[in-house]
């Protein structure tokens, strides 16, 4: 795994192979700023998926926290085009989106933390990235990224274990309002839940033949409506019984915005582990998902709340 830096709009490689990104706090020396000096944190998570500028959605909350006189800058689109270029180039995260580099704006416009977005030429200086992470145990694999993240830039433990810094997605009001009708309109005031039964990766694409690992939870949420997104028909299993009364995201012709508002809104999200699930799931939504991997390959993805289970039919909560 190589270590990258960014300055004055180029990706660099620092030119050291690791095992794991980061170190260890008890061998780092964590630069003590001023909380109160005023300067710009320009930042960027270096990986451009749904999930990895999702699970970072409350940075900006919290680096405003951390320095209150901050201004925090995020690439837009173009500038992010010309940093990533290279890895763009070669096909990375193309099957997700045919244009990745738009998907850091499409998951954190109208957050209220964020003070500019950077067009090419505006910065020469360095761009924070998700490389700058430290670890509380170098044993412990399942600490959320965020918490690394904001570690490395000075918070405290005692301030993490204050803070909520779960995904938080934020929605102008023009998507409120047209969520809101589509919602009213399937739905009307009920509570209601939503599933995902889907994987990008090509080996978990379709049904995972341990899903009936979720059954117990499901059950909990039997009665209650529900919108969905599977790649397999949901009547022609034992889905199909718990949940009767199903919308199907895939006939509404809806944006993944709007998709995500519903989702972020749902009393329950249950479901197969996914990039737009976690990017949600700060939202007030009980989340349970299925993960296809362990707990180490799980790793720093992991949310705090979240409800994860494994293959071997266990569950954990972090």
């Amino acid at each position: 795994m190589r270590v990258w830096h960014i300055s004055n709009e180029t990706l660099l490689d620092r030119g050291i192979e690791v095992s794991r990104l980061g170190s260890h706090k008890e061998t780092t020396e964590i630069p003590q700023s001023q909380r109160d000096q005023s300067f710009t944190f320009a930042f960027t998570p270096t990986a451009h998926s749904i999930g990895d500028w999702g699970i970072l959605s409350s940075l900006p909350k919290y680096i405003k926290k951390l320095y209150p006189n901050s201004t925090i800058a995020v690439p837009n689109p173009t500038l992010c085009h010309k940093i990533f270029q290279p890895l763009f180039d070669r096909g990375e995260w193309s099957s997700i989106t045919k244009k990745p580099w738009e998907t850091g704006y499409m998951m954190w416009q109208h957050n209220p933390y964020i003070d500019h977005w950077l067009s090419p030429g505006e910065w020469e200086h360095e761009i924070y990235t998700d490389h700058y992470r430290v670890w509380s145990h170098e044993d412990n694999f399942n600490e959320p990224l965020i918490e690394q993240i904001l570690r490395a830039f000075g918070a405290t433990d005692e301030e993490l274990t204050q803070w909520d810094t779960r995904p938080k997605l934020y929605f102008s009001k023009e998507e409120e309002e047209e969520c809101n009708e589509i919602i009213t309109k399937h739905i009307g005031n009920n509570p209601y839940g939503c599933l995902l039964f889907s994987g990008r990766v090509e080996k978990y694409m379709g049904r995972w033949e341990f899903d009936p690992i979720l059954f117990p939870d499901a059950q909990e949420f039997a009665d209650m409506p529900v919108f969905y997104y599977s790649q397999f028909d949901l009547d022609k299993t034992e889905w199909g019984n718990i949940f009767k009364n199903k919308i199907n995201f895939k006939d509404l012709g809806l944006t993944l915005r709007h998709q995500l508002y519903i989702k972020q809104k749902a009393h329950f999200n249950l479901g197969y582990q996914s990039g737009i699930t976690d990017s949600i799931s700060g939202g007030g939504s009980k989340i349970t998902m299925l993960t296809p991997f362990d707990e180490r390959g799980l790793g720093s993805n992991c949310i705090r709340g979240t409800k994860y289970w494994f293959k071997d039919q266990t569950f954990k909560v972090y």
